[in-house]
């Protein structure tokens, strides 16, 4: 699965994120949100923090990845087809 993210100047990124990641989002996991925020953006938490909504877990939970508010982003399958949108609603 691929992580694509494209931001409003229509510049995107791929991230390989492997067969499984996690999705933790702000509104439906507080908790967890929260201490990811802590470790992810230690000391920029307040300048990040407000522009973020999830973050995707992969890699076994190696790697992470915030999704900012401002960028499109989703989930491909290997073969290029969208598999989730994991845009802010």
């Amino acid at each position: 699965m691929v992580l694509r993210t494209q931001f409003n100047t229509g510049y995107q990124v791929n991230y390989w994120v492997g067969n499984e990641y996690h999705l933790i989002e702000k509104d439906s996991c507080r908790d967890e949100f929260e201490k990811m925020a802590e470790t992810y953006f230690k000391d920029t938490r307040d300048i990040f923090l407000k522009d973020t909504y999830a973050f995707v877990c992969y890699n076994k939970g190696k790697d992470v990845m915030p999704l900012f508010k401002e960028h499109y982003n989703c989930i491909l399958s290997p073969n290029g087809e969208l598999f989730a949108t994991l845009t802010l609603r």
